[in-house]
């Protein structure tokens, strides 16, 4: 529920940096809580039904990175293999928030039908979102130089504003509107897993969990304004999220594997 929120909150910060400087905050969360709300109450194949559409609407993004590849300096990439390991895993896990998702495969496993596919297509779309990140670090380092990268909060977007297209001068506004369609598959998942999270934990309705969970969120937002309390709040999820999708697993393969040896010299004995 908390990275829906974060990225609920990212999201509408950056259209009011690009678009609607002037809107509310608690009025586009609404209107993504609605949409939200909507998609989730229809349940698991609904969800799955926005992400295969999200997927196939915002690939066409993918290809837009042409134009910056062609501007790009292969000087800003050099030296090469000088990061030291504790650097690298500074690098690991600063990233880490923008690559988990995966973990959720725990929560929606069970209503998978072919199940012994499951590790095949897992793999694929874990393989894909590591190969476009890196795709995009690379071409985001090599555009930009070191100085004005570290100044830039959104680099991908800020690649967009180089693309001239006849009759549409503003490109970012097409690539920030269609960037709900990057956010809402995520969001959907997420919210979803919570809502399902609740119910099995607790015993309450989809209904009334998901009608709670969209108050709390929007009530937060109201009262959440300052930026540097968002970044904050981000981190501590980040760090969170890193411990839960990166870490608990391994957690879980040890107690697993211990408590299969323990039944076993049982059954032996």
């Amino acid at each position: 529920l908390c990275v829906t929120f974060i990225i609920m909150m990212n999201y509408i910060e950056m259209v009011q940096a690009w678009i609607f400087p002037k809107i509310q905050p608690w009025l586009v969360m609404g209107l993504l809580l609605i949409l939200l709300a909507y998609g989730v109450s229809g349940g698991f194949r609904v969800v799955a039904g926005i992400c295969f559409l999200g997927f196939i609407f915002a690939f066409w993004l993918v290809f837009m990175i042409y134009t910056p590849v062609k501007f790009m300096s292969f000087d800003h990439l050099l030296p090469v293999m000088t990061a030291s390991t504790d650097e690298l895993m500074k690098g690991i896990y600063k990233s880490s928030f923008s690559m988990v998702g995966f973990e959720l495969l725990f929560v929606y496993y069970p209503y998978i039908k072919e199940k012994q596919k499951v590790l095949k297509y897992a793999l694929i779309g874990s393989g894909y979102t590591t190969i476009l990140f890196t795709v995009l670090t690379v071409v985001s380092i090599g555009f930009f130089s070191h100085e004005t990268l570290m100044k830039t909060i959104w680099p991908v977007l800020s690649m967009f504003k180089i693309l001239r297209i006849p009759n549409l001068e503003r490109f970012e506004f097409i690539a920030v509107s269609f960037w709900m369609l990057i956010i809402l598959p995520n969001i959907c998942v997420y919210f979803w897993s919570a809502v399902r999270g609740m119910k099995r934990t607790f015993n309450l309705s989809h209904k009334k969990t998901i009608l709670i969970f969209s108050l709390m969120i929007w009530g937060v937002s109201i009262f959440l304004e300052s930026r540097t309390l968002i970044n904050t709040i981000t981190d501590r999820i980040a760090s969170g999220s890193f411990i839960l999708s990166f870490v608990y697993p391994f957690i879980l393969l040890i107690l697993v594997k211990f408590r299969t040896k323990l039944i076993k010299r049982r059954s032996d004995s």
